[in-house]
């Protein structure tokens, strides 16, 4: 999804969509992780999985849990300033919308175990996920996470994101591990390396 809010992103302007947009969005992202990848113990990229690695660990190892939807909105918020200092006022407004809505529909719906082999899961949450990924493309949201370091490093230095993103997903493979076990390292392994043979 980076690639094309990178293209779409301009000096003075940005695509904004209207809030059903993002609904669908943050439907489609809560849908994915409660039926499919909590399910079956998949990570999620980006803050979303870096969220889930801490709800696991928190679980585990404190006696209270950090839940997902609420981490997902807190590791944001150092990024909303970045956003507000160094994009824009507007872009970092939807940002936070896209954000809040994702973040309490995390929480509002229910987890279906539909499946709780990793593969399927990994499969069937990908597309479910693809869907509210497809309506970001085409209408140029950012939500959040390291969306937002990608744009301010494209605009810092023209450099690609990959690097950054190979390296902050490669975090949540190590814990992936660390918490389930090297069949599940792997199992992410092959999500990641199908997700950029896409791009």
């Amino acid at each position: 999804m980076i690639w094309i809010i990178l293209s779409a992103y301009r000096e003075d302007t940005i695509l904004f969509p209207n809030y059903l947009q993002h609904f669908f969005i943050a439907l489609a992202v809560a849908v994915a992780l409660n039926f499919f990848w909590h399910p079956g113990k998949i990570y999620a990229s980006g803050v979303t999985g870096f969220s889930q690695v801490l709800e696991s660990l928190s679980s585990r190892y404190l006696p209270f849990t950090l839940t997902t939807s609420s981490m997902y909105f807190v590791l944001n918020i150092p990024l909303f300033i970045l956003g507000w200092l160094k994009i824009g006022k507007k872009f970092t407004l939807f940002t936070i919308i896209a954000v809040i809505l994702a973040s309490i529909m995390m929480k509002l719906i229910a987890p279906i175990k539909l499946s709780y082999d990793p593969i399927i899961c990994a499969i069937f949450g990908g597309v479910v996920n693809g869907v509210g990924t497809g309506i970001a493309l085409k209408s140029g949201i950012s939500t959040g996470g390291i969306d937002v370091l990608g744009i301010i490093l494209r605009r810092k230095t023209g450099k690609s994101f990959g690097q950054i993103n190979i390296f902050f997903n490669l975090i949540i493979v190590i814990c992936a591990g660390f918490c389930f076990w090297l069949d599940t390292c792997f199992i992410h392994c092959f999500k990641y390396f199908y997700q950029w043979s896409c791009h």
